[in-house]
């Protein structure tokens, strides 16, 4: 049979012309580079994207490549397919910003080889086959590591030279805690394949659930997104962190032994991280410190699904509400890589032009970005998860899940907990939409706050708003139209055309209201006039909100959790000049690991004179550890007895 008839094969083969073509595009100049490499990616991306949503559902394909052994199954289908589509559209804005003075990721040589690299690793994790063995333990984990690796070197590429390094250096620390983490459970489930190693699917829980940012690993997520160029950072929070989610499918999905513990544990972490995430989005007044806050919030979302599906299948036989929270964990998935991305090209084209990404000092951005408003208005509203937008079909699935529960099993406990997760989704889900009205009113709307160094005219081009209007109307209609999501017919197909009326519903009256309006003022006429300003005739930027005025009230409630570093400077004038007031909310975690980091230097520090430089001290040192090394062997040998 010829490869081309093996999809398993041309996903490796498209993974290589990914790398490849990364690899090529580096031998030529800044302002074609990125087009050659969008060209190559952008149609293998769709290509992967299209084989993935062909004519496969249902089938389970294998291949071996000597001691490799590759799977393709329902599962590993839709990742393949969403990371496809990840990399389409990152492929269409790199081209966007060929010959762009400010993209930097376009004046760096290497940039896409890393970028190529990593696109393919990540198709590669989803094709091992994870069977419990050690063998396939191993294949997985290289290709896990080289995930890692590269993403942290796509963060290296940053052009923000302020403790760059510093954050990069952390961010591949934890990845390969979490490597190790998952090395250790592999290891521990090995010997016995999923059978029934308890610490085993622990380890394997923090070690993807760091990769994640669940509560309390989430200290290194907003250091990272922010330092990453725009591309690739809608590609690491976008996309790769459903890797992890993959990775906790494929091996929790089996450990029936342990189902009720992990299920629970699972919707624990799920909440705390959801919580934690939102509130830490409301806190940050950086652009993209926001949308790192917002991933986690939405992957402790998944996680939550997960953990209902756990305990459905597997502890109460509530199947229907199981299926419901397994699909809305892989539609919340797909959509949260689609809006997250397109938020994130957002916010990159922003700083390309301005030169920041500080919500205090950006504003009234929607006269100079008219159409990346309109196309930022939908992503805003996907990730608020309002209807009829893509992001309101995943959570509204899971709010269904957890009412399925709670009335196919009689019992007080799971109608307690339902309840309570029901109470935690509807306030992550409002506090979400206020991070993100924030978000985009201090972004778009009002008056300029003040001149920035970068600006220059015209800043956006047809291609930029083509493709991030492509993704924005992408988002509109899988949240017009979920029944693409149905598989069979059943309840669950009735649950998403119901949804898909409701669409329309909504839609239909938003447009009767416009036209309403519209004829109003054709027939009164309509004249525009300035804002009514509380008596003051001529309004400056100085008056109005800022990032910090709009959530600090909030924030001063939680300031346990979230204790605040205030630069106050005192007025000791009638008429004092400008003054500036800087509120900076720490990070109590990271600054606990900073603080064992430190610990751990002082001690290494003292360790330092074994490195003399001077070849006899490293004689003497080999010899002493030979020397202990031969005692030890005879002492454990004098205590053994030999049987004949």
């Amino acid at each position: 049979m010829s490869i081309w008839q093996q999809p398993v094969q041309q996903v490796l083969v498209i993974s290589l012309i990914l790398a490849s073509g990364g690899i090529v595009s580096a031998f030529f100049n800044s302002r074609i580079r990125g087009r050659i490499f969008a060209v190559i990616a952008g149609l293998s991306g769709l290509y992967v994207t299209g084989l993935m949503l062909g004519g496969l559902r249902g089938h389970t394909f294998e291949y071996s490549l000597g001691m490799m052994d590759f799977m393709l199954d329902n599962v590993g289908r839709f990742f393949i397919a969403t990371v496809g589509l990840g990399i389409f559209f990152c492929a269409l804005y790199n081209a966007s910003l060929s010959g762009s003075s400010r993209a930097y990721e376009q004046k760096n040589r290497f940039y896409y080889g890393v970028l190529g690299i990593f696109a393919a690793s990540m198709l590669q994790v989803m094709l091992v086959k994870i069977d419990g063995t050690l063998n396939s333990a191993l294949l997985f984990m290289a290709a896990w590591e080289i995930m890692s690796l590269f993403s942290f070197l796509l963060i290296v590429c940053s052009d923000e030279a302020k403790g760059v390094s510093r954050k990069a250096l952390t961010y591949l620390l934890v990845m390969h805690v979490s490597a190790a983490f998952l090395m250790l459970g592999f290891i521990s489930i090995s010997l016995s394949p999923f059978g029934g190693s308890f610490f085993g699917f622990l380890a394997l829980l923090i070690g993807f659930g760091i990769k994640l940012g669940l509560f309390p690993t989430h200290f290194y997520m907003a250091d990272s997104y922010e330092s990453a160029p725009g591309a690739s950072a809608g590609l690491i929070s976008g996309v790769m962190i459903n890797m992890a989610i993959y990775g906790i499918l494929r091996t929790f999905l089996v450990c029936v032994s342990f189902a009720g513990i992990f299920g629970y544990i699972l919707l624990a972490a799920g909440v705390v991280s959801a919580l934690w995430g939102v509130f830490r989005a409301l806190a940050e007044n950086r652009a993209k410190r926001v949308l790192a806050g917002s991933s986690m919030e939405n992957m402790g979302l998944v996680i939550i699904g997960v953990g209902v599906f756990v305990l459905g299948e597997y502890v109460y036989q509530a199947n229907f509400a199981a299926h419901l929270a397994l699909a809305g964990v892989f539609i919340h998935s797909l959509n949260h890589s689609l809006f997250k991305s397109q938020l994130f090209y957002a916010v990159d084209l922003i700083r390309n032009w301005s030169g920041t990404t500080d919500l205090d000092k950006l504003g009234g951005q929607g006269m100079n970005f008219p159409g990346l408003k309109k196309s930022t208005m939908l992503g805003v509203l996907g990730i608020s998860s309002l209807p009829p937008m893509n992001g309101f079909v995943g959570k509204f699935l899971l709010y269904a899940s957890f009412f399925e529960l709670m009335f196919s099993v009689e019992s007080f406990k799971v109608a307690f907990i339902c309840i309570f997760c029901l109470v935690v989704l509807g306030t992550v889900g409002a506090l979400s939409l206020f991070v993100f009205v924030k978000f985009y009113t201090m972004i778009f709307l009002g008056a300029l706050r003040e001149k920035l160094s970068f600006q220059k005219k015209n800043p956006e081009s047809s291609l930029n708003n083509t493709v991030l209007c492509a993704m924005s109307l992408l988002s509109l209609t899988l949240g017009v139209f979920p029944i693409v999501f149905a598989y069979s017919r059943g309840k669950f197909t009735e649950i998403l055309f119901e949804l898909s009326v409701n669409a329309f519903l909504i839609i239909g009256f938003s447009l009767l209201v416009w036209a309403f309006r519209h004829i109003l003022t054709a027939m009164n006429g309509s004249k525009r006039v300035p804002t009514w300003g509380c008596g003051y005739s001529n309004i400056t930027s100085k008056m109005e909100y800022t990032a910090d005025s709009l959530s600090l009230p909030l924030m001063r409630l939680l300031n346990t959790l979230f204790p605040r570093k205030e630069n106050n400077e005192s007025v000791s004038e009638l008429y004092p000049a400008d003054i500036e007031r800087h509120y900076e909310f720490r990070n109590p975690i990271g600054e606990g690991v900073d603080y064992v980091c430190k610990q751990i230097n002082k001690l290494l520090s003292k360790l330092q004179f074994l490195q003399s430089g001077m070849m006899q001290s490293y004689l003497w040192i080999s010899v002493l550890f030979l020397v202990l090394a031969i005692v030890y062997a005879i002492f454990s040998s004098s205590g053994t007895e030999v049987v004949k």
